[in-house]
């Protein structure tokens, strides 16, 4: 199995300056989800 890719978020304020997004995931469904993710953040 390969990642393919990833999406990020990039929110801004009205300056155009990195704000927050608060986007969450919620908790994987099952192992294969678990270790996808921990394989992701690895990339980032």
């Amino acid at each position: 199995m390969r990642i393919l890719g990833f999406a990020t978020f990039i929110h801004v304020d009205e300056n155009g300056r990195p704000a927050p997004h608060n986007v969450t995931l919620p908790e994987p469904e099952n192992e294969e989800e678990r270790m996808l993710r921990e394989r992701a953040k690895q990339i980032i």
